[in-house]
């Protein structure tokens, strides 16, 4: 009898593949800046962009992505419904996209309790400085949830 084989896909963490991601942001610019961002990248590819929550519900059901990146303010369904929904039925790594600061308010104790894996904060208003600051912490968030998936430890132990 031949052996059947998985259609799960394996993660990208374990098995060295790209890393895939689904952009959800309302904001056309901010979804290009974004992929243009990960793009940057030889094992990112961004399989997927979505205007709202439901279309990300929607597009993370059928692309299966191994991350997505979740902006709070969108119409339709908010990142914080749309995250809410998310972890009913998948447990996806999830980077909070946000123009407001939510280090120390409840929403990030709201958030991290939902199971966010990071949040990035939108701060644009610096020119290219913020853009910059923007790259490095997306970028950093993405790589520390690889980190913590493979279990490799910053310290080198």
């Amino acid at each position: 009898m031949p052996e059947q084989r998985s259609t799960e896909r394996l993660s990208p963490f374990e098995d060295g593949k790209n890393i895939r991601i689904l952009i959800a942001d309302d904001s056309r610019v901010l979804r290009r800046i974004i992929k243009l961002i990960l793009a940057s990248q030889a094992d990112i590819e961004v399989v997927g962009e979505a205007s709202d929550g439901l279309e990300c519900l929607k597009l993370a059901t059928t692309l299966k992505p191994d991350l997505i990146t979740l902006d709070i303010n969108m119409p339709v369904k908010d990142g914080i419904e749309t995250l809410k929904t998310l972890r009913e039925f998948s447990d996806t790594p999830v980077i909070i996209i946000s123009a407001l600061p939510v280090e120390d308010d409840a929403m990030a104790i709201q958030l991290k309790e939902l199971g966010a894996s990071a949040t990035v904060m939108k701060n644009f208003s610096e020119g290219p400085i913020g853009l910059a600051s923007f790259e490095a912490d997306l970028l950093g968030a993405v790589r520390a949830i690889q980190n913590e998936v493979c279990g490799v430890n910053d310290s080198g132990l």
